[in-house]
């Protein structure tokens, strides 16, 4: 019974997002099943701002399962989003899913999350995750889940044990810096974001100076744009290391678990534990976080 009111003359985007919305017991019918449902959801407006009698309304909905998984010595924990683009979860082949912070990271924005398809098998920890079926209503998720104790993947040896290949030097390195923390930089040549935030990086070499901070790029990308990538980091005195890992490589592969499909991304290690403190894709953001630690 409420009215949902915006001002469209200040609003930038042509997409309205409005979140936790409520079906309060609602008849709802799939075929000869019918379910009183009470569900939370998002509603997505996308209107022509010169055309607003003409807007197309879409629907969210998520659902969230958190769990423990006990094999032997080992226990792992995991939570798991599944969203479906509709009140009901009928159309398998549109429903989503996510894993949780395996990467225990403490400051993270949302594009940590990436969403996968049903039949999708996704690597989480010592587990192997895949999203089978789902209920016709989302009472019920079924998921096959394996247990490989023989290959834990483990973030914290991961960066400590790491060695790349410097792009300009081919010396090889670590992901780690002198330093008491490294800022670990995902970007590539062709992403203007990227480029724009590096010149944002140099001007701010203060700051990273005073909280004892190294920086290294980690380039993954098609081999053929590789001399790209060194004339632009000569050309503009990019005075870090940067790491080439080729598209496709299984160099490329043991990063998967950093679920970096966006660029530019940032995660801010703490090289003492090896553990990551922090992940955004703006490094403005990521300068908010820095001020935090000593």
């Amino acid at each position: 019974d409420d009215d949902l009111v915006f001002d469209y003359a200040h609003y930038h985007s042509n997409e309205l997002k409005v979140e936790n919305l409520i079906f309060q017991n609602i008849q709802y019918s799939i075929g000869k099943e019918v379910k009183a449902l009470s569900i939370p959801f998002d509603l997505i407006i996308k209107f022509n701002k010169k055309q607003l009698q003409k807007c197309n309304l879409y629907l969210n909905r998520t659902l969230l399962w958190r769990g423990t998984i006990n094999y032997k010595a080992f226990s792992q924990d995991f939570l798991i989003d599944l969203i479906s683009p509709g009140i009901d979860f009928k159309n398998a082949y549109d429903v989503k899913f996510s894993i949780g912070n395996n990467l225990q990271i403490k400051y993270y924005d949302d594009s940590y999350k990436s969403f996968y398809s049903i039949k999708d098998t996704v690597l989480h920890a010592a587990l192997k995750i895949k999203l089978d079926s789902v209920s016709s209503f989302g009472e019920f998720a079924y998921f096959d889940i394996s247990w490989d104790t023989n290959h834990i993947f483990s973030v914290h040896d991961f960066i400590k044990n790491f060695l790349g290949r410097d792009i300009l030097t081919n010396r090889t390195v670590g992901l780690f810096g002198p330093k008491k923390y490294t800022l670990l930089d995902f970007w590539t040549s062709w992403c203007p974001p990227c480029l724009k935030q590096h010149q944002i990086i140099k001007d701010s070499a203060s700051i990273f100076l005073s909280k004892k901070i190294s920086i290294t790029g980690v380039i993954i990308d098609n081999t053929e744009n590789k001399r790209n990538t060194i004339s632009y980091i000569v050309k503009h005195n990019i005075h870090w290391s940067n790491i080439f890992i080729s598209t496709g490589s299984q160099d490329e592969q043991k990063f998967k678990p950093f679920n970096v499909d966006i660029y530019p991304t940032y995660f801010l290690v703490d090289n003492s534990s090896n553990s990551i403190i922090a992940r955004t894709q703006s490094i403005m953001k990521m300068f908010e976080i820095i001020k935090k630690i000593k």
